[in-house]
């Protein structure tokens, strides 16, 4: 049942402030586990806005609840692992409403007007995200980890007809003509006969401060390429870059980029220094990005491996007369923490690569500019640089290992 919130209060074993993907996957198990669990998810919009695009890898489903509807759920991702959001948080939702779990509508700023609400509660779930209410409010919003390892640009536009994915070749192309990593997503062609379209280029720090410094180019509010002013606010050697992709899709398949929109974010990887807690006798877990996140499309993926993880340990437990999670929650707290290590350095490996590759290419293409002896010192001093930030990050995750 999907219901608009009151001032009533609710009966409910688990509840689940944030109702996106990881909410709805870890609710949906939690019921598959223990059906006479009340489960209760509280998720601020009605109807999904968000559209970006998820990339799935289906190992993140391995282990998984057996449930009928929850294997349908994982056989459609093997299919494609490619899919908006909106349309996994609609599957979720319906698998998780079939399986009895109850959605209310509220947006939560003040979580201890929540434990009134649920006052039976025995576990209350953040996972609402990388700015979580929960990890602010109740574990004071601290992090063991926080680095920005790169800054990207994403560009979004429309095309009339069947969207074709750029050749490999062409991609490096565009790679070495301007020292950037380029990934491309083609979507479906929708009802109108447009093609949804996103590429993701690798910014230096200096381009994505031009972009955030207009107070433009985020979600809410991106540059649009159409807009002679906002070309303005967009770094020359960006646009430059943009245009010659269009350039070259344009002549190779006759593609029209139409409502060209670009906004900036940069990648980064964050740990909350806690991950379970409790608080009046009510215990507190983060999953998803509300405990830590990384980029290059693996916090999702991360985010469902934890949901498994806190589905099959806390489930059990809930409709037991004791109140005792702390096995739970000891368990829980572990997993994360291993696979928070794990994914934060593999981050920060890829990040340290492609930093690697895209200075070897800035010095071959400039070598004809500058003195070699210039060229090959600039170059081992970026490498050493590098290779010095990768067995710092290695010392640091081992060292951590006997804590």
């Amino acid at each position: 049942m999907s219901v608009r919130s009151n001032n009533i209060a609710y009966k409910a074993d688990a509840v689940f402030v944030g109702g996106g993907p990881v909410g709805l996957f870890t609710a949906a198990q939690i019921k598959a586990i223990n059906p006479d669990a009340k489960v209760t998810v509280v998720e601020r919009y009605s109807e999904y806005k968000r559209k970006h695009v998820l990339i799935i890898d289906s190992a993140s489903l391995s282990g998984m609840t057996d449930h009928p509807e929850l294997k349908k759920f994982a056989e459609t991702i093997k299919k494609s692992n490619t899919i908006a959001t909106s349309k996994i948080e609609s599957d979720l939702k319906n698998i998780a409403l079939e399986l009895g779990v109850k959605i209310i509508h509220e947006k939560v700023e003040d979580p201890s007007k929540l434990c009134k609400k649920f006052k039976n509660a025995k576990v209350i779930f953040g996972t609402d995200g990388a700015h979580s209410i929960i990890r602010k409010k109740i574990f004071g919003g601290e992090k063991s980890v926080r680095e920005t390892i790169s800054h990207i640009a994403e560009v979004k536009y429309l095309t009339t007809g069947e969207g074709h994915r750029t050749k490999k070749i062409l991609k490096s192309s565009i790679k070495h003509y301007s020292h950037r990593w380029v990934t491309e997503h083609v979507g479906k062609k929708n009802a109108k006969g447009k093609t949804s379209i996103t590429i993701r280029l690798a910014l230096s720090k200096r381009e994505f401060e031009i972009l955030k410094g207009s107070g433009r180019a985020t979600f809410k509010d991106p540059l649009n390429l159409n807009s002679d002013e906002d070309k303005k606010l967009i770094p020359k050697k960006l646009l430059s870059t943009i245009n010659k992709w269009h350039s070259i899709k344009k002549k190779l398949y006759n593609e029209t980029a139409e409502d060209v929109k670009i906004t900036a974010t940069s990648l980064d990887v964050y740990k909350s220094k806690e991950i379970v807690t409790k608080k009046n006798n009510i215990t507190y877990a983060l999953v998803g990005d509300s405990a830590f996140g990384v980029p290059f499309f693996r916090s999702l993926n991360n985010g469902l491996l934890c949901a498994t993880k806190a589905a099959k340990e806390f489930a059990p437990k809930l409709t037991l007369k004791e109140n005792d999670l702390t096995e739970a929650s000891d368990k829980y707290k572990s997993y994360v923490t291993s696979l928070a290590k794990t994914q934060i350095m593999r981050a920060k490996i890829k990040g340290s690569v492609l930093s690697i590759y895209f200075s070897a290419i800035r010095i071959v293409s400039g070598i004809t500019h500058l003195p070699l002896k210039e060229k090959i010192i600039d170059f081992f001093v970026k490498i050493i640089y590098q290779i010095n930030f990768l067995v710092n990050s290695i010392t640091s995750f081992y060292s951590t290992r006997t804590e």
